[in-house]
């Protein structure tokens, strides 16, 4: 990912900045382990926006391509 480049994706695709687009989320969780999971889930369900983090990128990668496809979840 280039410095122009937004490192936020939602549903596996990286917007960019280029683009025009602004991502923003309700709330926000750093860790992807099972219990980090489990509460972006939990909280996508009831309608909020959650930015989800982690230290290792594929992870995040992994986690919007599967478990949050069609949520309101957002990586970086």
């Amino acid at each position: 990912m280039t410095d122009k480049e937004v490192s936020a994706r939602h549903a596996g695709i990286i917007a960019s900045r280029q683009a025009g687009l602004i991502l923003s989320a309700d709330f926000g969780l750093i860790g992807l382990a099972v219990m980090g999971q489990n509460l972006i889930m939990n909280i996508a369900d009831h309608k909020f926006t959650v930015c989800a983090f982690n230290r290792t990128v594929s992870k995040v990668d992994r986690f919007l391509e599967n478990e949050a496809r069609g949520k309101s979840i957002l990586g970086i």
